[in-house]
């Protein structure tokens, strides 16, 4: 993600926080619905990806998501709607994409945030 992490160890117990705008314990599912919530609440692993991307949410309550991804032309490769939504991963295959940078758009009932995933597969345009 290109963000800070931080590395606490207390009596052989590590904990491992990862800051986004602010640390997010990576235990404690997020609240609030603005974007910058969002932002946090959702993942995108790995980054970079050749096969399988997983999208993680982390939201402390119910909440129907959409996903649509977009190719560098702006045209919709992938697009998806989850009612419900809470704790959960969304696995997308992306092994025949071309390779390229994509632009994930999340958005739930309150809240839009966009984040970036470069896939590296054998697939060119």
């Amino acid at each position: 993600f290109g963000n800070n992490r931080f590395l606490e160890v207390n009596g052989g117990n590590v904990n491992i926080d990862v800051c986004f705008n602010y640390c997010v314990d990576c235990n404690t599912a997020i609240t609030g619905t603005d974007d910058q919530m969002l932002d946090a609440a959702v993942a995108i692993r790995p980054n970079p990806a050749t096969s399988m991307v997983y999208l993680e949410f982390g939201f402390a309550e119910l909440t129907d998501v959409q996903i649509e991804v977009f190719n560098s032309l702006s045209q919709v490769v992938y697009q998806k709607s989850l009612a419900g939504a809470s704790r959960l991963q969304h696995d997308v295959d992306v092994s025949a994409w071309p390779s390229g940078v994509y632009q994930v758009v999340v958005q739930t009932p309150s809240a839009r945030v966009v984040k970036r995933l470069l896939v590296q597969t054998n697939q060119r345009f």
